[in-house]
């Protein structure tokens, strides 16, 4: 892993918490589009996104690893019976390959790794 990339946030009311983010805890936000909103924190991004969409996380809060090698990993969590691959790599538009692995105790965990 080379950094934590992005911390998501499930919200019932992203205006509302957009409010909070940026006016009492003063950060700087980069960018908002289709109800998402994204703040930048040192070099990790907090993405507030609406909750009850279907976004395949079920624990209300996301965390997304940047990584290297991310076909090694997910061969390393298949092999190790300790997680389990939930998504396969799959190429986003956005210019990342993505997966996401679930731990042992079923919280989902994000890692992208951008295109080469």
């Amino acid at each position: 892993m080379t950094k934590v990339n992005q911390i998501v946030l499930m919200s019932k009311g992203t205006e509302k918490a957009k409010r909070f983010y940026e006016d009492v805890l003063g950060l700087a936000k980069t960018e908002e589009y289709d109800g998402m909103v994204f703040f930048q924190v040192g070099e990790t991004t907090l993405m507030l996104h609406p909750a009850g969409e279907t976004t395949g996380n079920k624990n209300g809060i996301g965390i997304e690893f940047r990584a290297d090698h991310l076909m090694n990993l997910v061969d390393k969590v298949k092999k190790s019976g300790l997680g389990k691959v939930v998504q396969e790599p799959v190429d986003r538009d956005w210019g990342v390959r993505e997966t996401v692995i679930e731990d042992p105790d079923g919280h989902e965990i994000w890692f992208t790794e951008p295109f080469k």
